[in-house]
């Protein structure tokens, strides 16, 4: 018998910590939309793969693709929050890499 009690003890451990971590995650994405937490900017390298999170006031408009961003208005514009994958074409070369945007977040002001 104490094996049965240990058992449903883990079971209910491991189904309180993924509540937990669900409405974590919720409340957390609720205070980077609302402006109360700033999504951190985040660049890791993996080899030939590249992982770039950035804020900025358009996906496009990070400080890696700039081309089309001239003429707006920083104040008015929403930030947004863009999550992206660099894959290298070639290798050990950065030189035009395959962009992926994986995710993008508005944050209200």
């Amino acid at each position: 018998m104490p094996t049965r009690t240990t058992w449903r003890h883990a079971v209910l451990l491991l189904a309180m910590a993924c509540i937990i971590l669900m409405l974590g995650c919720a409340l957390g994405s609720v205070a980077v939309r609302r402006g109360i937490i700033a999504p951190p900017n985040v660049s890791v390298d993996l080899g030939s793969v590249r992982v770039v999170g950035i804020s900025s006031i358009s996906p496009e408009c990070t400080r890696l693709l700039i081309p089309s961003c001239i003429g707006l208005d920083p104040v008015k514009a929403p930030r947004i929050y863009t999550l992206w994958l660099f894959q290298q074409n070639e290798r050990d070369s950065w030189n035009e890499p395959h962009i992926t945007q994986l995710l993008s977040v508005r944050i209200e002001r």
